[in-house]
C-alpha cells in the first residue's frame, strides 16, 4: 500500500481520493471479516458455546481486543503515510507511534469496558435490558466526549475567555460556551460536545489565528445555530437511538444463532453483528447530516453573516478536511457526511437569488432551518464503540489519525 501511494503524485490521485481509498479498504476488510465469522458461527454454532468463569471471559476479551488493535496498525500506518506524502503532516514515525500506542490502549480499554457492561447487562436482564443501558451509556460518552478526547488523543482543551475571543468574533455572542483545543492533526475541526441544553462549542486553537474576524464569526454563528434550532439535539438523539437499537438487534440475532450469549462467544457475535449495523449507518446517516449542514449555512445568513464571510469560512474548514473544490453528488452523498464545497456554495447562491433548491433530496431549502440531524453520522461512528463495533477508527476521515478517534471532523 505504501509503495502504491508513493507512486501516485497529487495530480493523479488527490488527497481526498487517497484517504477515501484507505477508508474503503479499512472498513471493507473489517466488514468482510465480520461476515466471515458470522457465517462460520451459523455453520457450526455449538463450537462457539462454552461455560466460562469471569476470569476466562476477561482474558478472552482482552486478548481479542489486543489482536484487533495490532491488526489495525498497518492501516493506521497507511493513514500516517498518506498525510506525510500529501504534506498534511510532518509528524515523524516515533512521535506518531507514541500517539498511536496511547490512543490504541485507551481505545482497547473502552472496548473492554463496553464488553463487560454488555455482559453484566445480559446476565442481569437479558436482551430487553440492553436498549436502555446502552442508550444511557452512549449519552454519557457524548456528554464526556471532550474528556475522552483528552484521555485518548492527548488533545488539550481549555475554555476561551470572552475578552480573548471578543477581538476575534464580534458578530456573535459567547453563549453557548466556546472552548479551544490544541491538536497537531490538520484534520481536527473541533465540534459540539455535551448533553442537549448544556453544549459547548470546540474550535481548534489554530483557527483563532488563521481564520480572521469574519470567517471565525461565521463558523461560531453556524455552530450556535445548530444548537438553537435543535439540529444538534436531533443528531445527538438519532446517534444514541441508532446505537442502542443496533446493540439490541445484534444481541437478538446472536441469540438466535447461539444457545447462550452471556459469554465470550455471545459478546463476539454481538460485536460482529453490530459492526455490520454500523456499516449500514455509514451508508444511511450522511443524508440526514447533509440536511443539517445546508440548514446551518442558511441560518448563518439569517443571523446577519455576509455571504462572502460564510463562503470564506466554508473554504477554510474544507481545507482542513479533504480540500475538495468539487465532488460529484453521488459520491458526496454516499461517502461524505459534510457536503462538498461546490454544493454548499451553490446552495448559498440559490438562497441569495431566492431560487428553489432541488438539485438533490439532501440539499435543504431556503429558510428551512429546522431540518436534519447535525453530525449524526460521525456521532454514530464514535458511539459504535458502545456497541463493541470495530469501525469507530476505520473510516476515511480518521483512519490512522489518533487525534480524530473521539472528536471526528465536522463542518
Amino acid at each position: 500500500m505504501f509503495k502504491s501511494l508513493s507512486d501516485h503524485s497529487s495530480d493523479s490521485m488527490t488527497y481526498s481520493d487517497a484517504r477515501l481509498t484507505l477508508g474503503i479498504c479499512y472498513v471493507g476488510s473489517i466488514v468482510v471479516f465480520a461476515c466471515f465469522m458470522i457465517l462460520r458461527s451459523l455453520d457450526s454454532p455449538a463450537r462457539f458455546v462454552a461455560t466460562e468463569s469471569w476470569s476466562q471471559t476477561l482474558y478472552y476479551l482482552a486478548f481479542s481486543i489486543a489482536l484487533f488493535e495490532l491488526a489495525s496498525l498497518p492501516f493506521d500506518l497507511a493513514g500516517w503515510k498518506i498525510d506525510r506524502i500529501y504534506d498534511r503532516s510532518e509528524l515523524p514515525f516515533c512521535q506518531y507511534f507514541g500517539k498511536w500506542l496511547r490512543a490504541s490502549v485507551c481505545h482497547g480499554a473502552l472496548l473492554l469496558c463496553t464488553s463487560l457492561l454488555t455482559l453484566v447487562t445480559l446476565r442481569l436482564g437479558g436482551v430487553p435490558l440492553l436498549f436502555p443501558v446502552i442508550a444511557i451509556f452512549a449519552s454519557m460518552l457524548l456528554w464526556r466526549q471532550a474528556d475522552l478526547a483528552r484521555a485518548v488523543s492527548g488533545i488539550n482543551i481549555y475554555p476561551v475567555s470572552a475578552l480573548e475571543l471578543s477581538g476575534q468574533v464580534k458578530p456573535v455572542s459567547l453563549d453557548p460556551p466556546v472552548l479551544t483545543a490544541r491538536a497537531s492533526c490538520p484534520g481536527f475541526t473541533g465540534g459540539i460536545t455535551g448533553l442537549p441544553g448544556r453544549e459547548s462549542i470546540i474550535l481548534p486553537e489554530s483557527w483563532l489565528e488563521t481564520f480572521g474576524l469574519d470567517a471565525l464569526g461565521a463558523e461560531v454563528a453556524r455552530r450556535s445555530s445548530v444548537i438553537e434550532n435543535g439540529a444538534r439535539t436531533r443528531g445527538f438523539l438519532l446517534a444514541v437511538v441508532f446505537t442502542a437499537a443496533g446493540v439490541s438487534v445484534s444481541a437478538a440475532i446472536a441469540q438466535s444463532i447461539l444457545p447462550a450469549i452471556d459469554n465470550f462467544a455471545g459478546l463476539l457475535s454481538i460485536s460482529l453483528c453490530f459492526t455490520l449495523w454500523s456499516f449500514l449507518g455509514l451508508l444511511i446517516l450522511p443524508r440526514f447530516n447533509h440536511l443539517s449542514v445546508f440548514a446551518a449555512d442558511s441560518s448563518a445568513l439569517a443571523r446577519g453573516i455576509s455571504e462572502s464571510s460564510l463562503i470564506r469560512s466554508i473554504e477554510l474548514v474544507e481545507s482542513c478536511l479533504e480540500a475538495d473544490q468539487y465532488r460529484a453528488t453521488s459520491r458526496d452523498v454516499k461517502f461524505h457526511p459534510v457536503p462538498a464545497l461546490n454544493r454548499r456554495i451553490e446552495n448559498l447562491r440559490k438562497i441569495a437569488n431566492a431560487e428553489p433548491i432541488c438539485d438533490s433530496p439532501t440539499s435543504g431549502s431556503k429558510g428551512d432551518r429546522s431540518t436534519g440531524a447535525w453530525n449524526c453520522a460521525r456521532y454514530a461512528v464514535f458511539l459504535s464503540i458502545a456497541g463493541m463495533g470495530l469501525l469507530s477508527r476505520a473510516v476515511h476521515c480518521n483512519a490512522g489519525r489518533p487525534e480524530l478517534w473521539v472528536l471526528l471532523p465536522s463542518d
